[in-house]
């Protein structure tokens, strides 16, 4: 059983309302969507999810664009290196 905050809770029952939603609309037994949900829910890290939901947009947007910052450094270093052969 896991130990859940508040906020935990609401992400459970919004993955519950998923699966019922997953279930309905695609008519498909309960229990294939429940295992792939279980599957997917022991990954999830709530602490990730916790940290990103107490950002500001302004601070959640700082972090995109320096994600994007680093992917495009790494694609020119790509191609410098693709170059260089």
């Amino acid at each position: 059983m896991i130990d859940s905050t508040p906020r935990d809770q609401g992400l459970l029952d919004m993955s519950d309302e998923l699966r019922k939603r997953i279930a309905g609309e695609a008519n498909v037994q309960t229990e294939t969507v429940d295992a792939v949900i279980d599957a997917y829910r022991g990954g999830i890290d709530h602490t990730l999810i916790r940290r990103n939901l107490d950002l500001s947009v302004e601070e959640r947007f700082e972090q995109l664009m320096s994600l994007q910052k680093l992917a495009d450094e790494l694609r020119a270093s790509g191609k410098r290196t693709s170059n260089d052969d």
